[in-house]
């Protein structure tokens, strides 16, 4: 009679269990070092800590990273969603706002807790890691109308590096129909000047005399030789515009009637310039993102039900100081300039849940 008892009440206790299994989480996370059978799932009694794993219900394991100031601020249902909205991601790392600031290196999947307590989910494209900077993901963040673990997923960008500069340049007035000729160093200018007025002292008066009129003839052959200094220095980039491309519904397509394109052009925003040869050398011309017609693009997969194409463009203020010696002979003349010049262009997509 007893045997039968126990009997009963081993098997009252297996259905007790059973029933409390079958309605845990479908995430379950351990403390770094926990020696716990991957095919349980058990969520109790773990603390968030600056490293640790979350193994799901597929066994697969999630290594998660956290900043120290948001070990106490994060919950156990953050973890979890973060893991449900990143199926493939070996490794989720939490950050705040100003450490993912100073990151060196961007991982491929951050979440970030902004000043509004929101994290938000970003994924990049491993192809372009290198080329994104920390402010990029920030500016969108900050700039879009964003909900709880919303992502933001950075699908391509192209950028462009501008190194502060002096550019040297020589000019025979005597003859405009050459152009103006620029050289990599003073030493190089320097040269390149006293070569032309030795020719210029061989043939003498005839220089003078076929020059541009005003010349005297008791000038110097140096004076009809005018030579440009210029100076270029680089401001921060800025975000010249944010441009909506499209949108689609989870489970919809929404096709391109037409070609998209957008672009951010070189121009002088301030100032003048004496010479725009040596100014705008080397300067790129335009950054121009653009989509041809037919282009599809596809809603996001749950537990989002809209997602938005932007794409932003850079720009970034140039300063040019210009230095002028030479023609009309004693001479010495300074201008000042600004160029908003193109920097880069970053094409994303936002995740969202829209009630």
């Amino acid at each position: 009679m007893k045997e039968l008892k126990i009997t009963k009440r081993m098997v009252a206790l297996l259905s007790v269990i059973c029933l409390v299994t079958s309605v845990l989480p479908t995430v379950s996370i351990y403390g770094v070092g926990d020696a716990q059978n991957a095919g349980d799932i058990i969520v109790s009694e773990y603390e968030i800590a600056e490293e640790f794993e979350v193994i799901t219900a597929d066994n697969e394991t999630k290594e998660i990273l956290v900043d120290s100031e948001l070990v106490n601020a994060v919950s156990e249902d953050s973890i979890e969603k973060l893991v449900e909205i990143n199926p493939e991601a070996e490794q989720i790392e939490l950050k705040t706002m100003d450490n993912f600031l100073e990151s060196e290196a961007i991982p491929e999947q951050v979440a970030i807790l902004t000043d509004d307590n929101m994290l938000v989910n970003v994924n990049i494209n491993d192809e372009i890691l290198e080329k994104v900077e920390p402010q990029d993901i920030l500016d969108i963040i900050e700039e879009n109308d964003l909900d709880n673990f919303s992502t933001v997923t950075i699908n391509d960008i192209e950028s462009i590096e501008y190194d502060d500069d002096v550019l040297y340049s020589m000019e025979e007035v005597s003859d405009f129909s050459e152009g103006e000729i620029l050289f990599d160093s003073e030493e190089e200018l320097v040269e390149a000047v006293d070569e032309a007025i030795e020719e210029l002292e061989v043939v003498g008066d005839e220089a003078v005399e076929n020059s541009v009129i005003g010349i005297e003839t008791q000038w110097k052959a140096s004076d009809i030789m005018r030579t440009t200094t210029t100076l270029r220095n680089y401001g921060s980039q800025y975000v010249w515009k944010d441009v909506f491309i499209a949108s689609a519904a989870r489970g919809e397509t929404y096709t391109l009637t037409k070609k998209f394109s957008t672009s951010v052009t070189l121009s002088l925003t301030g100032g003048a310039v004496f010479s725009g040869v040596s100014a705008k050398s080397g300067l790129k011309t335009s950054v121009s993102y653009s989509v041809a017609k037919s282009y599809k693009y596809s809603g996001p997969k749950a537990p989002y039900n809209s997602r938005e194409y932007r794409v932003k463009l850079y720009a970034g203020n140039c300063y040019v100081e210009q230095l002028v010696r030479g023609y009309p002979s004693k001479n010495l003349r300074k201008y000042y300039a600004t160029y908003r010049v193109p920097v880069k262009y970053a094409s994303y997509s936002i995740d969202k849940k829209i009630k």
